[in-house]
């Protein structure tokens, strides 16, 4: 175990173990860690999963003192309540991470990326796919129980990319993003759902809205559709359906809740990359038909795409470096302003697709009901410029 010096000198309370069992198997262990500060709770939890175990110390700092009750939560019950920091240490040493959170949100994953509940798709790296079940609880009784299995012992891998068929073109000769995003305005349904969104009464809900567009099966000759999506109330982030089979665009709103980023988060972009843009490759006629646009209070944005294959999918590991380099960069914003000045964030986020997520071809554009205009980085300004889209 290379994490083993992080926890000399502490109190390990091995008599409060709890067991979490599931068909007669031990699944999950958590142990307490004894800690003389109120606003702090220290835990071990630890993952048994076919015969092989992962630790993880866990440390929940809070701006205001726990309850006694507080000690006897699972990890994301006591984050789903907090204000503060919750940092997170696998003891064999792979990944570590620390996270701000304001009323039970990650103030660095808003959206659907993002800032959430713990609920939210931003935990779902640490859980692997592996969907909750309903385990005995200890002390007798079923009772629902997400056990908070920490970071997978297998890497998750990185997304297929499925061939074109045979004669039909990867990706189409018209890839001009510009044009791509005016043929989206002109549409009626795409246009509704915009303006849907882009409404001062979807920015005060308590949780998101989106649409995502599905494309009929392949050599099924219908138009694509649109359904709703909703998060759940009080959150910060919504999902798409488990089957995503089909889904080459997606737009959703960023709600004005208290530490919300207004522009796509690193998850926002791995959903575009692993399964919108997969998708319009295959059932969509093209890489240059995905989108995904999130419209907020303080602009709208969309992501194109522009290469003739597919940039290649972002795993586990890759996507814990995009945060914790996105979400450092965010928080020096908030640290220095005590907000988030749109400039700024634009700026970051311009940043970080063009020197972090750093894949050619994919672009991204601040855009209206009826305009748009490419941002890029300058380093040498170290500032957004703009390049607006032929009308």
């Amino acid at each position: 175990m290379r994490g083993k010096d992080m926890l000399t000198g502490k109190i390990i309370e091995w008599n409060k173990v709890r067991e979490y069992k599931h068909e007669g198997d031990i699944i999950f262990i958590t142990v307490p860690i004894k800690n003389e500060n109120s606003n702090i709770i220290e835990e071990l939890s630890f993952r048994v999963d076919k015969n092989m175990v992962s630790g993880h110390l866990w440390k929940f700092q809070s701006n205001k003192d726990f309850s006694s009750e507080d000690y006897n939560l699972a990890a994301h019950q006591i984050m789903e309540k907090m204000t503060g920091t919750v940092s997170y240490v696998s003891l064999e040493g792979s990944i570590r991470y620390e996270k701000k959170i304001v009323k039970g949100a990650f103030i660095d994953e808003v959206a659907r990326g993002g800032s959430g509940p713990m609920s939210s798709p931003a935990c779902k790296p640490c859980h692997g796919q592996i969907d909750n079940i309903d385990i005995p609880a200890p002390g007798g009784g079923p009772k629902p129980f997400d056990p908070n299995p920490g970071v997978p012992t297998i890497p998750i891998p990185g997304v297929v990319i499925i061939p074109p068929k045979p004669n039909q073109p990867e990706n189409p000769q018209n890839t001009d993003p510009c044009a791509k995003i005016a043929e989206k305005q002109k549409n009626t349904k795409y246009a509704e759902k915009f303006d849907a969104l882009n409404r001062e009464e979807i920015f005060k809900m308590d949780k998101e809205r989106g649409y995502y567009e599905k494309q009929p099966p392949a050599g099924v000759n219908a138009e694509a559709g649109f359904v709703q999506i909703d998060g759940p109330p009080g959150s910060t982030g919504l999902d798409l359906p488990d089957n995503t089979t089909g889904i080459s665009g997606l737009f959703h709103s960023h709600n004005n809740t208290e530490g919300s980023i207004k522009i796509f988060s690193p998850t926002d972009v791995r959903t575009f990359i692993n399964t919108i843009l997969k998708n319009a490759g295959t059932y969509g006629g093209g890489y240059a038909n995905a989108y995904s646009t999130v419209v907020t209070s303080q602009g709208s944005y969309t992501l194109k795409f522009t290469g003739a294959t597919h940039p290649g999918g972002v795993d586990y590991y890759t996507a814990q470096t995009w945060d914790k380099w996105y979400y450092d960069k965010m928080s020096e914003i908030i640290n220095e302003d005590g907000d988030f000045p749109q400039n700024k964030v634009e700026d970051v986020f311009n940043r970080f697709l063009k020197d972090i997520v750093n894949k050619s071809g994919l672009e991204v554009f601040k855009v209206t009901e009826n305009t748009a205009a490419k941002m890029n980085y300058n380093p040498g300004t170290k500032k957004s410029d703009f390049n607006p889209c032929p009308k």
